[in-house]
């Protein structure tokens, strides 16, 4: 009797206990967001922050995955949960300050990359990687049973990509000598000519030059950006007229 009593408790402590490791419960997350199923990811995500509540890479991912779920303020709460026990994170700084954007929290998402911009973890004079545009970057290495691969460098951010974002946030929050000094700053990097004309142009519109902001315009379409066009129809042609 007290042989299956032991043996009892023994099987109830196996099956209550989690052995699944916080790198595990992550790796099986990277799968399902590989599928596009963030809220199945985010599941897994949530049992590798309970296992470890200054998981970097699990909390980075369950913001980047609430944002494309559109759940702003849910990933902003990730990232500050982040940033609480790691405040020079470069890249959640970043990606905090996105979000801040989507939910036109202007002055905070300024705040957000200026605090990106003096962190060492940001790449300075570096070549031209993919533009950013508003979507967030996580992490997409796979861990082992002990995460090794969590280094800062992991955290790293373009300097440009950053500029980038805040001349936007700048000219969204009518801050527009601002934005200019921003977008002017990247076009001296050959940074996305298009999109910094295109920004500028925004920002003379807002400053009521509408012959500056015609001339923007006019580079950016002829770059290619289609919705320079719309500008262009908006506030260039009927001045003609």
């Amino acid at each position: 009797m007290r042989k299956l009593l032991i043996i009892n408790i023994l099987s109830l402590l196996l099956f209550s206990c989690d052995l699944t490791s916080s790198g595990e419960y992550f790796n099986r997350a990277r799968d399902f967001e590989i599928e596009g199923k963030y809220e199945k990811a985010n599941a897994l995500l949530d049992k590798a922050i309970a296992k470890n509540p200054k998981f970097r890479p699990a909390l980075l991912n369950r913001a980047v995955n609430k944002s494309i779920l559109e759940d702003y303020e849910g990933a902003i709460e990730d990232y500050k949960a982040l940033l609480e026990f790691d405040p020079d994170n470069a890249l959640a700084l970043l990606n905090l300050g996105n979000n801040y954007k989507r939910i036109k929290n202007y002055e905070d998402a300024i705040s957000s990359y200026n605090k990106a911009l003096s962190t060492e973890w940001v790449i300075k004079s570096v070549p031209v990687g993919e533009l950013i545009n508003d979507i967030e970057t996580s992490l997409k290495l796979e861990l082992d049973q002990h995460p090794s691969f969590d280094k800062d460098s992991e955290y790293e951010v373009n300097e440009l990509d950053v500029i980038y974002e805040r001349g936007i946030a700048y000219v969204l929050n009518e801050q527009f000598s601002h934005g200019i000094n921003d977008m002017e700053k990247l076009l001296e990097h050959e940074y996305y000519i298009a999109d910094c004309h295109y920004w500028i142009g925004n920002a003379h519109v807002g400053l009521k030059d509408s012959t500056n902001a015609c001339q923007s315009f006019i580079k950016s379409a002829k770059l290619g950006l289609k919705i320079a066009r719309e500008k262009i129809k908006e506030h260039c042609l009927k001045n003609k007229n």
